[in-house]
């Protein structure tokens, strides 16, 4: 993974010219608000003083972030620079700008390497002191809008960021955060990098995505002292920065978002040259597939997320596999946890995935359904297994890794317990079940939890499921035809008698319900809450006749032969209340699917 980071960094600097300072320095624009950036102008005069000659404006730029040179410091002392967000005039120039300036000066007095720009900054420094109401002043008459703007100097037509003297102290401030926590310093010189395995002087403290932490001193080896952290994971300067590069490019054009969680795909290459030739071919292709991807509305997708990346994982050959780090960030930006991280997906298991995706779509049973918009064909996605069976709210609880339980299963063929999936199942179809002007969300439940059965079923995926029991022979004929075909087209889902038994028994109970006799269906109460036992299935059957017998409309003498040959066949005990209980409410929702059955009697 380390690796894999360092030659993304590699190709991104390569690519874009990145140099190390732009992971370093920051966007004061990155929320589109602060779109201004207002000038403190600086100049030298005839005498070749440096003076104090206006205020100018300029529209932000994104092409000259490094020439702003922005760094926020800490709340309350001054940026790292004389570039700072405008708040109050007087505030922003004496406690930002001016001190900023005054901390370079301390840093690098007696520098010979800087001289020249030294002095022309000292001589800046005592100018905003000389001249600070003034200053003041004309900075009030150009802010006459209540828009963010930035607030930086240009001395002699030179930006902070064309400073030497600046650009070294961000770059030390900026490694500064490698070698440099809580208050003690970890590094060491001449010592093999972990990365790159040359010797340098190497930090203690460098921490890519959170994959490693010191924050207590028991996770430090040989002593629990963190200044000798970098004994655990020592990396160079070069390296650090690199990682930086590729964290960044990651964040950018591989992140994505789906089922309220974040995440990244990071490309791990099989193969390599001295030069990473082949590895920045392929980001060039993955970059490109990506970009062509993003626009094709009609592309196909495991999630409802805009920019969905795992249909150009599938098409990248098998040279490269990919890690996917599933995350966790707080608004403050310090706080970086990692959910869950699954790693070696190649893209030939994202393409069976995709396979399977489209068979199980296929059947004629998820076609043509009608919503409130108008018919459509219902789709497999990630989002159908997270919203319905593994949420998280305060009404159903938080199921957040349970659910990436099962996604790193689906990616790493990770066997999921066949008992838990039918247990989350019928729980939604309880809940559903218990509000009863609701028969709508428990019919769409029934049809989410089956294409979601048969994709798990397809792939493999299931462990514990119960042995498959001998089938009764039952000829096909023009009264059951239609049950037997259905039977025939998901014989991974119905793959017992026990099991077909108890789905039919539900098709015969909506029967009863769809009566103009059980229009606030009384015999609800009768069905102990949609949780059913071999007991419960067996005098449910026996009622539900009854009653059609009381009504003198009981049209479906057929179908209640059908299930007593099942029946006969059937063992019940080989099953679970679960099962037995899932595959009913099953029955009952997809009873429309056979309303067109001839029935024994004519109305």
């Amino acid at each position: 993974m380390i690796n894999a980071i360092r030659d993304i960094g590699e190709y991104a600097s390569k690519k874009y010219k990145r140099s190390k300072l732009e992971t370093i320095i920051q966007n004061p624009n990155e929320k589109n608000n602060c779109n201004r950036v207002i000038k403190i102008i600086f100049e030298k005069d005839e005498s070749g003083e440096i003076v104090y000659k206006k205020i100018d404006q300029e529209e932000f730029t994104i092409k000259n972030l490094t020439k702003y040179l922005y760094k926020k410091g800490t709340s309350k002392g001054a940026d790292k620079t004389p570039t700072s967000k405008l708040t109050e005039a007087n505030k922003t120039l004496n406690n930002k700008i001016k001190l900023s300036i005054l901390y370079a000066l301390n840093n690098y007095e007696n520098n010979e390497k800087f001289t020249d720009e030294y002095k022309e900054l000292r001589e800046v420094y005592e100018i905003i002191n000389s001249k600070n109401d003034i200053i003041i002043n004309d900075i009030n008459k150009m802010d006459d809008t209540k828009e963010g703007k930035l607030l930086t100097c240009i001395i002699n037509n030179k930006y902070i960021g064309d400073y030497d003297i600046f650009n070294d102290y961000i770059m030390n401030e900026g490694y500064s955060s490698f070698y440099n926590k809580f208050n003690i310093e970890s590094k060491e010189k001449n010592k093999k990098c972990y990365v790159c395995g040359k010797k340098n002087t190497v930090y203690g403290f460098v921490n890519t995505f959170n994959f490693y932490t010191v924050d207590k001193p028991g996770m430090v080896t040989g002593g629990f002292d963190q200044k000798y952290a970098w004994k655990n994971y020592p990396v160079c300067p070069n390296c650090a920065s690199t990682l930086e590069l590729g964290k960044s490019y990651i964040k950018k054009n591989l992140s994505d978002y789906f089922a309220g969680f974040s995440f990244f795909v990071i490309p791990k290459f099989i193969f390599r040259d001295s030069e990473n030739k082949e590895i920045f071919d392929i980001l060039e292709e993955l970059e490109s597939k990506l970009k062509l991807s993003f626009k094709d509305k009609n592309r196909k997708t495991l999630t409802n997320s805009q920019n969905d990346m795992f249909e150009v994982m599938e098409e990248m050959k098998n040279y490269l596999n990919y890690n996917m780090l599933f995350y966790k960030e707080e608004q403050s930006g310090n706080v970086f946890r990692i959910l869950l991280y699954i790693e070696d997906v190649l893209p030939s298991r994202i393409k069976l995935i995709f396979d399977i995706k489209d068979k199980v779509e296929d059947h004629k049973i998820f076609k043509k359904l009608k919503g409130k918009d108008g018919t459509f064909d219902l789709k497999f996605n990630f989002e159908l297994i997270r919203n319905n069976f593994f949420p998280n709210n305060k009404f159903d609880g938080n199921w957040d890794k349970n659910f990436l339980e099962i996604l790193n299963s689906i990616f790493t063929n990770k066997k999921v317990d066949y008992q838990y999936l039918i247990y989350r199942f019928i729980y939604k179809l309880q809940k559903d079940g218990r509000d009863r002007e609701r028969d709508y969300s428990t019919y769409w439940s029934s049809i989410y939890s089956l294409l979601v059965f048969k994709f798990f079923l397809r792939l493999d995926l299931l462990k514990n499921k119960n042995k498959k029991e001998e089938k009764s022979l039952i000829k096909k004929n023009d009264d059951n035809e239609k049950y037997l075909v259905f039977f025939e087209e998901h014989n991974d889902v119905f793959d017992t008698d026990t099991k077909k038994a108890s789905f039919l028994i539900g098709v015969l109970t909506q029967n009863l319900f769809n009566l103009p006799e059980q229009e606030n269906k009384p015999f609800y109460a009768r069905l102990n809450g949609l949780s059913v036992d071999e007991k419960i299935l067996k005098r449910i059957f026996v009622e539900v006749q009854n009653k059609l017998n009381e009504y003198k409309k009981n049209y479906y003498s057929k179908l209640e032969t059908l299930i007593a040959e099942y029946l006969t066949c059937a063992n019940l005990k080989t099953i679970t209340r679960n099962e037995i209980s899932y595959y009913f409410v099953l029955g009952m929702n997809l009873n429309k699917n056979f309303k067109n059955i001839k029935t024994d009697e004519k109305k």
